[in-house]
């Protein structure tokens, strides 16, 4: 069963997809976002996920967008992992410091 994000669960789930809270779910060679901001979460953590952080910051800063909410991600079995893009990222995966914004910067220690 794979797992996905969506703004209409049922509709996922009748499909026999396993439904994730969260705004963009990576499920390996499937990564789904939920709802209409969250294309521009997925398209983001994408480029974090294939090109690097760097890319995926400054494309970021170019739109003057702040990613939010939790990407889901599979690392094979009994290594799931879930990361908050938020103003006080929660993040299993910090920003190196030569990376991190003003956001983070107010962030408390994890």
């Amino acid at each position: 069963m794979r797992r996905a994000a969506s703004e209409s669960p049922d509709t996922l789930e009748a499909a026999g997809a396993h439904v994730v809270r969260a705004l963009v779910v990576d499920d390996g060679d499937l990564v789904t976002g939920a709802g209409v901001t969250s294309g521009l979460d997925l398209g983001l953590y994408l480029l974090e996920r294939e090109v690097g952080p760097k890319v995926a910051l400054a494309v970021e800063e170019l739109f003057a967008y702040e990613r939010r909410g939790v990407v889901w991600r599979n690392h094979g079995p009994g290594t799931v992992r879930s990361m908050n893009h938020s103003p006080a990222p929660l993040s299993l995966c910090p920003r190196p410091p030569s990376l991190r914004t003003a956001a983070d910067a107010k962030a408390p220690p994890p």
